[in-house]
């Protein structure tokens, strides 16, 4: 088709000026949306900045393994650990260097899971952490694909009563229980800790994610000593007015002597080593 040379020209001229237009508002769009990102970071900056550096920057002081965190009221960057927990996943562990740590209060280390699996390093690192001096304890993962009774004896058979230091754990997560209900979840840890109460002579702590258990385990269970992971700065909250007693609040830790990184544990305000020591510690239902 041909066009007519002046209605071409007059086209193509309104055609550059609606292009010119489209790219003004492009450049004015973004510009306003530059101005606006900068705006935003300058009002988080300036009310974001001196809480972050009073947190960071001020008091600093050496925690063990060269751990630096300031003076503040946030426990979380206060006193970073009290104790640490283990199994095969962290390698060959060098326990005469974790004891070199004076953070390192307690460790507790993996023994079971389920009715047939024994932890692979569990052996090693209970003498491991006795010949280093370090106070430990035992744990069990419960699992919803045996019965309460063959995990127990699984337990029983490799956790000897008389060389702990502190009370036994049970490790009750979604990924292993989500075969049960929220009532078969309850009945079967109280089962488990009846034939733990019966055997070790003590009561255990309860070692679950924080919002798991408030949506599975609470109040049944707000009697028992609870070992609480939240890897968030702020503390375990626990339904009807539970307390917890330790609080994991990273699963990234450095220590000395373990190669990969490790759980890091607080306690609470109200709690210390006394408080999870096998003789300190009587049964409660």
């Amino acid at each position: 088709m041909q066009h007519h040379h002046r209605s071409y020209e007059a086209h193509l001229k309104r055609k550059k000026k609606r292009a010119r237009k489209r790219l003004l508002r492009r450049v004015g769009n973004t510009a306003l949306a530059l101005f606006s990102g900068v705006s935003l970071l300058l009002i988080v900056t300036v009310l974001i900045a001196p809480d972050w550096l009073q947190s960071h920057v001020s008091h600093e002081k050496e925690l063990g393994s060269g751990v630096k965190t300031g003076q503040t009221d946030n426990r979380h960057l206060k006193r970073d650990y009290d104790g640490i927990d283990v199994s095969h996943h962290q390698g060959i562990i060098d326990w005469q260097r974790v004891a070199q740590d004076s953070c390192v209060k307690f460790v507790y280390i993996k023994a079971t899971e389920g009715s047939t699996i024994v932890d692979s390093s569990y052996l090693r690192n209970a003498e491991g952490a006795k010949k280093a001096g370090i106070p430990f304890g035992s744990y069990h993962y419960l699992t919803s694909q045996s019965s309460i009774k063959d995990q127990f004896r699984n337990y029983y058979g490799v956790v000897n009563r008389k060389h702990q230091d502190i009370i036994p754990m049970i490790d009750i997560e979604e990924e292993g229980v989500r075969r049960w209900s929220k009532q078969e979840i309850q009945d079967s840890l109280a089962y488990m800790i009846r034939l733990i109460e019966q055997h070790y002579h003590c009561s255990p702590i309860i070692y679950a994610y924080t919002k798991f258990y408030n949506e599975n385990l609470a109040p049944r269970f707000n009697n028992y000593h609870l070992f609480l992971a939240r890897y968030n700065v702020r503390e375990p909250v626990v339904n009807n007015a539970g307390r917890h007693n330790i609080w994991q609040h990273s699963d990234q830790g450095v220590v000395d002597g373990i190669a990969t990184p490790v759980d890091l544990n607080v306690f609470a305000e109200d709690t210390s080593l006394e408080d999870i020591k096998m003789n300190q510690t009587e049964n409660r239902r």
